[in-house]
């Protein structure tokens, strides 16, 4: 047993914050909607070359991008009972890490979910949360947090667990097949 908790413990809130922020590293599989400006555009002209990319983006803050991290995953905590099996069963039909397809089977995924649970109980405290997004929102571009920003606040905005849920698996699954090519390299 100790073996599973170090396990499911070292790879846990690193895939659920990583399912969080996954967006800013890669981007989203669908555009990132629009930013809202201070006035209404003008009418199109159809005939003007459209504005480039960096002028339609407001510039975003590090704390904005480290409050969307925290309330990401303070989304996750209130929907431990979903999210965390979700998490768990990502990771096990992507054998990510290496192994822990091997331990469900040995185990039960009852006995995996349950353990990283526990450990969820630990690792989603505010303080928890807070030095993780902060960590990870300091060492990314502000490309790289407008879309996270999008991205993630589009899940949050959710109002069931159940639609948060499924929000946050495809990028989730995005997180977990990048690092599983990683593993591979």
């Amino acid at each position: 047993m100790a073996a599973m908790h170090s396990f499911v413990r070292s790879t846990l809130l690193r895939g659920a914050v990583g399912a969080a922020l996954f967006l800013a590293a890669c981007g989203s599989s669908e555009p990132a909607p629009a930013r809202p400006t201070a006035a209404p555009a003008p009418a199109a002209d159809p005939t003007a070359a459209p504005a480039p990319a960096e002028a339609q983006a407001a510039p975003v803050a590090d704390g904005d991008a480290a409050a969307t991290c925290r309330q990401a995953m303070t989304r996750m905590r209130e929907c431990t009972d979903l999210f965390i099996p979700s998490l768990v069963g990502l990771r096990v039909e992507l054998d990510v890490p290496a192994g822990i397809a091997a331990q469900d089977k040995a185990q039960g995924r009852d006995a995996l979910v349950a353990q990283a649970k526990e450990e969820w109980k630990v690792d989603s405290t505010d303080e928890g949360i807070a030095n993780q997004c902060t960590k990870m929102t300091g060492s990314m571009s502000a490309d790289q947090l407008a879309q996270m920003i999008d991205a993630v606040k589009g899940c949050i905005a959710k109002v069931s667990c159940e639609q948060f849920v499924s929000c946050i698996e495809p990028v989730q699954r995005q997180h977990l097949a990048a690092q599983k090519a990683a593993e591979a390299k």
